[in-house]
């Protein structure tokens, strides 16, 4: 990655959604539950993960997945409705449940 493109990642203090199929409501908690983790625990990804797949299950049911760095790829399959990628800062999020 480019200075250019860390120093724009980094500058980004808001929840840029890249990818979602939930509907509005658990879109809207999942990505509250994923700034809240982001912040938490801002240097222990497998902590923010723990506690957003935690959260998520307790609201939405289980099972969802949760990958939490600062550069990993996916491809994945999943249940309609149950998927979101995001970035918030330097950290990227994907939440899903699969079949």
């Amino acid at each position: 990655m480019s200075d250019d493109e860390d120093n724009f990642l980094s500058s980004i203090n808001y929840p840029l959604v890249v990818e979602c199929d939930m509907n509005e409501e658990e879109r809207a908690e999942a990505t509250e539950t994923i700034v809240t983790a982001v912040e938490k625990f801002p240097s222990d990804p497998e902590q923010a993960a723990r506690f957003i797949k935690e959260s998520l299950d307790r609201k939405f049911g289980q099972y969802f997945h949760v990958c939490v760095g600062n550069s990993f790829g996916y491809s994945i399959d999943t249940v309609v409705g149950h998927k979101l990628a995001m970035a918030y800062g330097m950290t990227g999020v994907v939440v899903f449940k699969a079949s």
